[in-house]
């Protein structure tokens, strides 16, 4: 018999104090990227017998001398793929900046069960596929791109002047003009190739 191996990793939910400001360690870290690490993971999963104990989820919420916060959220991806964890970030800000809505917008459990596959489906299609035992070595990479506040103002203004504005509801946040922005260049940029 199939059946999921709970161990209540759950999630790990972690508050640090940084005495220092936060545009002081964004200057640093602009220069040094290895103390973005300080918000990520402290250990990398390298074995899959590791998952077993492994947090499902972690957040930190790192709390700065001005006042000012980073909150970091990393989701394993058994548990939730890139649209998924982008998707738990943005309601949890909406959450955050409007409150709790009454009534959820999303499917009412009584119905997924003829929506989602059955336990014995998944479990199944996983035996398909076993994960390997070892992690290959990978080097990673780590872009960034720095917006400032000006650059952000300058593409709501476009974004507001546009046909496009006429169907918007509010003005858009920075982060949904940043995001919008990377979007359109990688759309781009995936058109361009194949013409």
């Amino acid at each position: 018999m199939d059946s999921v191996n709970c161990q209540d990793q759950g999630v790990l939910y972690r508050e640090t104090r940084l005495n220092c400001q936060l545009n002081a360690f964004l200057e640093e870290a602009y220069e040094d990227t290895n103390l973005l690490s300080f918000f990520g993971p402290r250990k990398v999963i390298e074995n899959v017998d590791d998952l077993v104990v492994a947090p499902l989820v972690r957040v930190q919420l790192s709390k700065f001398k001005c006042g000012g916060l980073v909150l970091s959220v990393q989701i394993l991806h058994v548990v939730a793929d890139g649209f998924t964890g982008t998707k738990f970030a943005s309601e949890w800000v909406k959450i955050s900046r409007f409150g709790m809505m009454n009534e959820p917008r999303f499917l009412k459990f009584k119905v997924a069960s003829f929506v989602l596959p059955t336990i014995d489906d998944i479990s199944r299609k996983i035996k398909l596929f076993p994960p390997p035992n070892r992690r290959p070595q990978v080097k990673t990479v780590m872009k960034r791109f720095v917006f400032d506040e000006a650059a952000i103002a300058r593409l709501k203004d476009k974004i507001m002047v546009t046909k496009c504005s006429l169907f918007l509801e509010r003005q858009p946040t920075k982060v949904e003009v940043v995001i919008a922005l990377i979007w359109r260049s990688l759309i781009r940029a995936a058109q361009a190739r194949h013409i």
